[in-house]
């Protein structure tokens, strides 16, 4: 999976996770392929990044990597937002020290071999 913010997101990427509006609204499902109607629908809602995935994403500059294994990245991102639990992730500020913070937890503890 990987976490492509606003300006990296392409007509036919595949979604790994539901795109949610700000108050949990589900605007495209898990699997779907995104189109320009998805991208006009995203900004309208105000999203500002979504989750694909990892083989469906071009090997762009400035991409994060994420964890290979989906397990792993959920239990990194479980622990994250313990962390951030007394915070508005809703907050655009708020939401980026979120995901950078994952980004550099997933950086500094990649998955382990079995």
């Amino acid at each position: 999976m990987k976490n492509i913010k606003w300006d990296e997101i392409r007509a036919g990427m595949v979604l790994a996770r539901d795109v949610k509006g700000r108050f949990g609204r589900g605007l495209l499902l898990a699997g779907n392929v995104v189109t320009e109607k998805h991208l006009k629908i995203f900004k309208s809602w105000g999203i500002t990044e979504i989750i694909v995935e990892k083989n469906q994403v071009d090997s762009a500059e400035g991409l994060n990597e994420q964890a290979e294994a989906p397990a792993h990245y959920d239990r990194i991102e479980r622990r994250m937002k313990e962390l951030f639990k007394f915070n508005d992730i809703k907050h655009p500020a708020v939401r980026e020290l979120f995901q950078i913070s994952l980004n550099r937890n997933l950086n500094l503890h990649p998955p382990q071999e079995p």
